[in-house]
């Protein structure tokens, strides 16, 4: 039943299935400390049960096409670019009425309570503005004290962030950080990171660009044919699930 539920998202990229099973647990999340039966906890001690991911490759490796299926598998959920994407975006803004009131507006972590909030393009947020995810990201809530208002907002959301490395391409001689010139403790919020390399391989090009042209084809044709949907053929769901790159080595995972 997991392989079918990995499977199940973004069937139209070929392989992956290492991150998209990431992805699935961000989605589906763990168990929150109130039903897994521990009370005894100390005041002010939070444990949150959402799980956050970042995936890091070059581009052309698909990570907006799994972050788009994402949000379409969830019922709550907010897609933001980050180019495009400022601190009182993400969290809370204050916006003055034409009485006279100050009222709170809702950014996206708090309107993805209980859901996902996917970032593409993270590494083209301002440092300025990555800082402001840290609370909402450990603490899962967002706090806001301005204009003599004091208020705290939940964000129980899991992130899921997409990013390319600074130089185009990712350098292994370099951490996580280095190559996305990221905080260190915005990287250690998240829970999961994955790191996709494009390498040169025949076999995978051409399985890419058949697939590619399969689904124009299909698209043209007005009906998904049943091995579009897998995303590599029927032998892809006899095999199971392939959990190595195209080296045959398992993809590199939260080496920071």
């Amino acid at each position: 039943p997991f392989d079918l539920l990995v499977r199940s998202i973004c069937p139209s990229i070929i392989g992956h299935d290492l991150v998209k099973a990431g992805i699935l647990l961000g989605l589906l999340g763990g168990t929150p400390p109130g039903a897994s039966g521990v009370h005894n906890m100390s005041a002010g001690m939070t444990i949150r049960s959402n799980i956050h991911v970042l995936i890091v490759g070059d581009p052309g490796m698909g990570k907006s096409q799994m972050l788009l299926a994402a949000t379409q598998v969830v019922s709550r959920s907010i897609y933001v670019g980050g180019n495009t994407a400022s601190t009182t975006g993400l969290t809370v803004s204050m916006s003055k009425e034409s009485s006279g009131e100050v009222g709170i507006e809702a950014g996206a972590l708090v309107l993805a309570d209980q859901g996902v909030c996917c970032i593409d393009e993270f590494d083209k947020m301002e440092r300025t503005h990555q800082d402001g995810l840290l609370e909402a990201m450990e603490q899962q809530q967002v706090s806001i004290a301005k204009a003599g208002v004091v208020a705290s907002l939940p964000a129980r959301c899991s992130i899921i962030a997409a990013a390319n490395p600074k130089h185009g391409s990712y350098n292994l001689g370099r951490t996580v950080a280095e190559n996305l010139n990221m905080a260190s403790p915005l990287l250690s919020r998240f829970d999961l990171v994955f790191i996709l390399l494009d390498q040169a391989d025949v076999s995978q090009d051409q399985k890419v660009s058949s697939n590619i042209m399969n689904l124009y084809r299909q698209q043209g044709r007005g009906h998904t044919s049943s091995s579009g949907q897998s995303g590599g053929g029927s032998n892809s769901e006899a095999r199971g699930l392939d959990w190595t790159d195209n080296s045959g080595r398992i993809p590199m995972m939260t080496r920071l």
